[in-house]
């Protein structure tokens, strides 16, 4: 779950906790499925579906933790592989989803 500074209903937080916060989720889920892998070191700009092997099941599971973390819905139109494809994309849609302010 993000939650940093609130400002009103938007939560404010740097881009490194964002990341950071996306490796969690991400690294929850393989833990799940009892793979080791070193999420913490993966670039942001990564593709995730090459990297991780990341299958359409998979990415199900990734995007409902995604939802149960952060407390937000994606949209029909916003279940596309590219929206999580990279840690770079999930933050950009998180950051339009939401409207929060994230900190250089």
């Amino acid at each position: 779950m993000v939650n940093k500074k609130s400002k009103g209903n938007k939560i404010e937080m740097t881009q490194k906790e964002l990341y950071n916060s996306i490796r969690s989720i991400l690294k929850e889920t393989f833990i799940d499925k009892q793979v080791d892998i070193d999420i913490e070191n993966i670039d942001i700009d990564l593709d995730l579906f090459d990297y991780l092997q990341i299958n359409s099941m998979l990415a199900i599971e990734i995007i409902v933790r995604l939802e149960n973390s952060w407390d937000v819905e994606f949209d029909d139109e916003e279940l596309t592989p590219e929206n999580i494809r990279t840690i770079r994309n999930i933050s950009s849609w998180y950051i339009t989803k939401t409207g929060d302010q994230v900190i250089e």
